[in-house]
């Protein structure tokens, strides 16, 4: 394979991998992806029927994805606190339509690994930096926490009706999730995990 087929395919693997999809059985070049510890954040299933989106590590490509009908893993609390708990059922723009917990954690989950990813963070302590990131907008009249622009790409997620009507304390348990800040001291408006 020449340099450039080598570039092609690396830029369509790195497009297919931001997109969040994978082709079936397709080979990837193990020299063009490389294989290291990268935090990410999955999507687990939670004993009490929720789904939970938290912090853990990938020892796999960086491509590495949650596919739409892959079994997701069950929470275990030893993996400590979740970023964000999902409950709810969000309306969608679609006609009869609704964002479930568990599509929810999905989506927000992989936005959040493709933040993580494109921001070149590698482990924990260089989170700071998507906490630093994050912020409070409005986009199509819904509540939402965002990257570091208020725009529909740069959307982590859509706040429900309760959190609407507290968006500060919202963004405060998010950023201190990101960051891994808990414990005794903290106060409980401001404890990690966001519930959706």
């Amino acid at each position: 394979m020449s340099l450039m087929s080598r570039q092609l395919v690396a830029v369509g693997v790195g497009s297919l991998s931001l997109l969040g999809m994978v082709l079936p059985g397709h080979a990837y070049d193990d020299r063009i992806v490389s294989r290291e510890q990268r935090v990410a954040v999955a999507c687990k299933s939670a004993s009490d029927g929720s789904f939970v989106s938290i912090k853990t590590t990938v020892s796999e490509p960086v491509f590495h994805v949650q596919m739409a009908n892959q079994p997701l893993d069950q929470y275990n609390e030893s993996e400590g606190l979740p970023l964000i708990k999902w409950t709810q059922t969000l309306p969608s723009a679609q006609a009869n339509a609704n964002y479930s917990p568990e599509a929810r954690c999905r989506t927000v989950s992989a936005h959040l690994t493709n933040a993580i990813f494109g921001m070149g963070i590698k482990d924990d302590a260089q989170l700071k930096a998507l906490a630093d990131t994050s912020k409070l907008g409005n986009i199509y009249g819904q509540g939402v926490i965002t990257g570091n622009r208020v725009r529909p790409e740069s959307t982590f997620f859509t706040l429900a009706p309760n959190n609407q009507r507290r968006p500060v304390a919202t963004l405060d348990k998010f950023q201190n999730g990101i960051q891994s800040i808990g414990g005794p001291d903290l106060p409980a408006a401001v404890m990690p995990p966001v519930l959706e």
